[in-house]
């Protein structure tokens, strides 16, 4: 029988389970992958009046 194991920046490692109850599973990095990762963000934000600029827009 045969155990996957993956993390976002690591390369996939797979491990055949035998009778030992302890397994040590080192995965090695992979920066291209981070480069599959989509961060997305919901939320509120305050509208807030800007500061300084120009006084007349117009110009």
């Amino acid at each position: 029988m045969f155990s996957k194991f993956s993390f976002v920046g690591y390369e996939t490692s797979i491990v055949n389970i035998a009778k030992s109850i302890i397994y040590d599973v080192v995965l090695e990095e992979d920066a291209t992958l981070l480069n599959e990762v989509a961060v997305i963000g919901y939320g509120e934000q305050k509208k807030v009046k800007p500061y300084g600029g120009c006084p007349n827009p117009a110009l």
